[in-house]
């Protein structure tokens, strides 16, 4: 089946366009390819349209770094924010351009309106903490729904916030999703109405979840699910159903011999017909991994799918920097682009407008 999509309208982690009609009237209650809910969108911005992006760092100065991408998908640095969320995680922007930062220190979620104009040192307009919120890593956010998730790796949950732009003060879940592994990163996509978790540690799973508003608090079992050939730990991920493309990023060594030189990105093309099944091991299309890539601890990852873009971004922790690589890389291939950064990079979020 497939649901028509509208033109593009903003934003993305990756980047997401607005549906005509909505992809979750659909029961999918099997690993159904990925081609069958797929709508024919017409991409998400010219490449000529304000790429900025936004990465959260971990460090602990408590600030997020905004750089405007380049015409040449070069990142010039715009200024660095004094958000003030301790060990900084996860980061998101709506389309109304509000951004939510994760402080895992502080267990607390915070909120800037005018994402793309703020000022050194920002007062949030809200923010919100929750008690059970141990280890808040990425978030992924619903729009449609209203709908936060947030991966809260210790105890292998995923919490789910409805309307979290209205919220204040100590707050608690509106569902808690219990897995069978530690969340770390996460992307929801719109188009085909489907949340990607990715398992970490020992589990070295990517899961995707139809319809995830539908979920009830509990134990919950993904349609589809599988461990990637060759994989030893892995974090980041990211999917365009425009450019039907899932991204994963491995860091195998958090610290210790090796911990600057052995990560890598996975790459599967044709996902729509090749990210299928249950439990088991599935092989990517392309890997970059190598000396000259710089990957050491690429703990985040966004993807431009503009047209004559189909570039990644890397958040590359163990090496302070950021990366650009193009879709077609493969091997142990050197960056298009980077820039170094001072602080810990911990996620990306990259917003077309």
């Amino acid at each position: 089946m497939r649901t028509p999509f509208s033109t593009p309208r903003v934003i993305s982690g990756l980047l997401r366009t607005t549906t005509l009609a909505a992809v979750s009237v659909f029961a999918l209650t099997s690993c159904d390819k990925l081609d069958d809910y797929l709508g024919n969108s017409p991409g998400n911005g010219s490449a000529n349209s304000n790429a900025r992006l936004y990465v959260s760092n971990a460090s602990d100065i408590n600030t997020l770094t905004l750089y405007n991408v380049t015409a040449s998908s070069k990142l010039d640095m715009a200024k660095v924010i004094q958000t003030d969320a301790k060990d900084g995680n996860g980061v998101a922007v709506s389309s109304n351009n509000t951004l939510m930062q994760v402080g895992r220190t502080d267990k607390v979620i915070k909120l800037f309106k005018n994402a793309s104009s703020l000022s050194p040192a920002p007062t949030a307009s809200s923010m919100f903490t929750d008690p059970a919120m141990t280890s808040g890593r990425e978030i992924a956010y619903d729009e449609q729904r209203q709908m936060l998730y947030v991966a809260n790796n210790v105890d292998s949950t995923l919490l789910v916030y409805s309307n979290p732009l209205s919220l204040n003060g100590t707050v608690s879940t509106t569902k808690t999703l219990k897995l069978k592994g530690q969340p770390w990163g996460i992307h929801y996509d719109k188009d085909t109405n489907r949340l990607f978790v990715l398992l970490d540690l020992d589990a070295r799973t990517v899961e995707i979840y139809n319809n995830p508003s539908n979920l009830k608090s509990g134990m919950i079992q993904a349609e589809c699910s599988f461990k990637i050939a060759g994989s030893t730990r892995l974090h980041g991920i990211t999917y365009s159903s425009k450019a039907d493309v899932l991204v994963v990023t491995e860091i195998a060594a958090a610290m210790g011999d090796g911990a600057t030189t052995d990560g890598g990105i996975y790459i599967f093309e044709n996902a729509k017909n090749t990210v299928k099944g249950k439990g088991v091991t599935l092989t990517p299309t392309r890997t970059i991994k190598g000396m000259n890539t710089m990957l050491g601890n690429p703990v985040d990852v966004a993807f431009d799918d503009r047209k004559g873009k189909n570039e990644i971004y890397i958040a590359e922790k163990a090496n302070k920097k950021i990366l650009v690589f193009g879709l077609k890389d493969r091997g142990d291939v050197a960056p298009k682009s980077m820039v170094a950064t001072t602080e810990g990079a911990e996620a990306i979020f990259l917003d077309i407008r």
